[in-house]
């Protein structure tokens, strides 16, 4: 992928087009590479999973070694580059565009809040902050997940230890602050039950391999 990547970047340069070109490079998932007991899997809301790579290149647009250290998520790319082109953002488009701390028009920006959720071998909700990572089982962990976790990501990055106990205020509050995140979607769609309450984990019925 590194050479791919590299002779991409040099084949918009040899053509000149490189202040004409936002390059854009993601991942959709991370991947767990054995830690939590997840094996080169991409399930459960653990860091290894959430954290993509996202690297942006626009010679002249966006400064060189530019680092970003605020929460984004996916579907805030689509209005960044709608608006890094100049073009109308659709006041229904869900994102919100992080153009201004891409491009170093300010330092300041990004969501207070991250909110995630996995419905295939396991159905969990979770809520990211800057600090802490708060996630939600809706049924029993087949895995043998608790099912409420707390981590501080400042002093804990690997998500070792679980605080619910040790933090029940701060547990509580992030668990309601979730759960009126759902319950105002669930309203703006129409739905009367959270979708992984009824419909459960997608792979939840097939054999786990020990």
């Amino acid at each position: 992928m590194d050479e791919a990547i590299g002779e991409l970047v040099a084949e918009i340069d040899r053509l000149g087009l490189d202040e004409d070109t936002l390059l854009l490079v993601l991942a959709d998932h991370g991947e767990s590479l054995t830690e939590h007991g997840i094996f080169f899997e991409h399930r459960g809301l653990y860091e290894p999973t959430l954290r993509v790579p996202c690297l942006a290149r626009w010679p002249g647009r966006i400064p060189a070694g530019r680092r970003l250290s605020a929460l984004l998520q996916h579907h805030d790319l689509a209005p960044t580059i709608l608006e890094a082109l100049g073009l109308e953002i659709p006041p229904a488009m869900d994102g919100q565009s992080f153009w201004p701390l891409l491009s170093g028009a300010t330092t300041t920006g990004g969501r207070e809040a991250i909110i995630g959720c996995e419905c295939t071998w396991q159905a969990r909700w979770s809520l990211r902050t800057a600090r802490y990572k708060f996630i939600l089982a809706r049924d029993p962990d087949r895995t043998g997940g608790p099912p409420r976790e707390l981590y501080d990501l400042w002093v804990d990055p690997a998500e070792e230890r679980n605080l619910v106990d040790d933090e029940p205020a701060l547990a509580a509050a992030l668990e309601t602050q979730l759960e009126a995140w759902i319950a105002d979607r669930l309203a703006a769609l129409g739905l009367a039950e959270d979708p992984l309450v009824a419909q459960g984990a997608s792979l939840g019925d097939l054999p786990v391999l020990a």
